[in-house]
């Protein structure tokens, strides 16, 4: 990450990265989610479910890796993954959530001797454009750093009664927003008739802590590259019969 890209992320809690994914790659896995949503059935079984078929390439891309090192270290693991296809009317279930203190280890978020340690992050792939007024991915930046929770009149998502210190995400297709997972966070009411909003969301671990239950299908992971089958590794335990760690 280069300086910049670090004081953006400890100040807000969330970064945006333009051109990870070619145009011509977006095309091929909205074509696969549509099919995964809509029509499994004409999918082989590797690429119905995350992260399979071209969905596999949004594992590892060297811009999304670099954030992942430094702020979860070397040791990463793929902890959960879903896809979205969100026509106009449609939105996340949650209202706004997270932020504030929390007492779960794998949210936290802390900086140290020049050091940024966060929890879990989230990784939203967006495959088309995402303009203002859509209803993308939303913010409440710095909440990841707070002292005191998201105030009851702040979460709310409806039309008409979200907080004016809310960032509503812009973005090209093929970008990737990253972020912290203790940064209040959500997804309002999407509002383009004329596109839907197309997305993955995948969440990343130090190899050392599991939020979500383990769930990826075997014929999936079985169809992914060496590199790629690196971030679905056990969980790490030390292994104190040859005293070392497992990693």
């Amino acid at each position: 990450m280069t300086d910049e890209q670090k004081f953006l992320f400890d100040l807000n809690g969330f970064l945006v990265l333009e051109d990870v994914i070619p145009a011509h790659e977006c095309e091929q896995i909205k074509d696969q989610i549509f099919k995964m949503k809509f029509t499994p059935e004409l999918l082989p079984e590797e690429e119905r479910c995350v992260p399979g078929g071209h969905l596999a390439q949004l594992i590892n891309p060297p811009k999304v890796v670099a954030v992942l090192n430094t702020l979860l270290g070397p040791h990463v693991r793929m902890d959960y993954g879903y896809v979205i296809w969100r026509e106009k009317g449609g939105r996340h279930p949650m209202d706004l959530h997270h932020g504030g203190p929390t007492p779960e280890p794998m949210f936290r978020y802390f900086n140290s001797n020049g050091n940024i340690y966060s929890g879990m992050l989230r990784v939203v792939y967006e495959f088309n454009d995402v303009e203002a007024g859509d209803g993308g991915t939303c913010f409440l930046p710095g909440s990841h750093k707070s002292n005191y929770n998201v105030p009851q009149s702040m979460v709310s998502l409806k039309n008409g009664e979200q907080s004016p210190f809310l960032h509503h995400i812009t973005c090209k297709k093929g970008s990737a927003i990253i972020f912290t997972e203790n940064v209040a966070h959500g997804g309002p009411i999407w509002q383009n008739e004329g596109k839907p909003r197309v997305s993955a969301f995948f969440s990343y671990n130090h190899l050392g802590m599991q939020f979500h239950k383990p769930g990826f299908n075997t014929a999936v992971l079985n169809s992914l590259t060496s590199d790629q089958q690196q971030y679905f590794r056990p969980i790490w335990m030390y292994d104190f019969e040859n005293d070392k760690p497992n990693f």
